[in-house]
């Protein structure tokens, strides 16, 4: 399956992710999953990137004692790559939780109990190696400062009947368009990031897509080095849209979709 394929299945349904108890191997003994830490080492020098806390829509199945949801991608050594609900290794369970979570790590995979699952991204190996070579990228672990689309945590996001700093915003909130949050992502700030202006208005980010291509053209922006101290962050509502500073703008799933649809056109 390729990656603009999976993606679509994801942003249909964005539960890819695990039960909040799950353990996983760090550097410094298991830990669940919902306690896992930005900058944390997993296996094999695998760095926490970013955090997912996501609203549940969908059961969760049983694949080698890990409570995973079913549209989740691991590896199989007699299939590849495949959803987790499509193995006759799995099970739906009825386990039901307030939320679930997920990660995005720098070697785009979770082991847990020696079953490779794919990061929230489900990007498998053929996927990982276009995507480098189309958007000449050299290391695996550049793939997520080049795609993952965050803010500074102080933006100002406009809900339906008030506004946030998105670093306050909860999952259910409602934005003014009617979109509706469904996942908190938490992300280890950037290397650099840019300062976006547009119509007097500044955002502090980094791989910022404008939905209104007026918007994009309007745009002035510049890099702004970072200490790495904060922690930034990022939304995925039900309509891939959320509000910033009162412009329109794509969330994160919607940003690797473009990308990704941009490589195969051109690949």
């Amino acid at each position: 399956v390729n990656g603009t394929a999976k993606q679509q299945q994801c942003d249909a349904d964005p539960n890819c992710c695990f039960h909040g108890e799950t353990l996983v191997q760090t550097e410094n003994g298991e830990k669940k999953m919902r306690n896992i830490k930005i900058g944390e080492k997993l296996k094999n020098n695998n760095i926490i990137h970013s955090i997912m806390k996501i609203k549940p829509n969908e059961p969760l199945y049983n694949l080698n004692d890990v409570l995973v949801s079913g549209n989740h991608y691991f590896y199989c050594k007699e299939n590849g790559y495949m959803q987790v609900k499509d193995s006759k290794y799995s099970n739906i369970t009825d386990v039901k939780t307030d939320y679930y979570y997920c990660l995005i790590t720098s070697n785009k995979e979770i082991i847990i109990n020696d079953t490779k699952f794919c990061d929230w991204d489900d990007l498998d190996i053929t996927d990982t190696l276009q995507i480098k070579n189309m958007f000449n990228i050299d290391n695996i672990d550049e793939l997520n400062d080049k795609f993952n689309t965050c803010f500074n945590p102080n933006t100002i996001i406009y809900l339906k009947n008030n506004k946030k700093k998105i670093k306050n915003i909860k999952i259910g909130d409602e934005m003014i368009d009617g979109s509706i949050v469904e996942c908190i992502i938490k992300t280890k700030e950037p290397k650099n990031v840019k300062q976006y202006n547009i119509n007097n208005k500044t955002i502090i980010g980094k791989n910022i897509y404008f939905s209104n291509l007026g918007d994009f053209n309007k745009m002035k922006e510049k890099i702004v080095k970072s200490k790495g101290e904060l922690i930034y962050y990022s939304i995925i509502t039900n309509t891939g849209i959320l509000n910033v500073e009162n412009i329109e703008v794509k969330d994160h799933n919607s940003v690797l979709d473009t990308l990704i649809d941009k490589f195969n056109r051109n690949f």
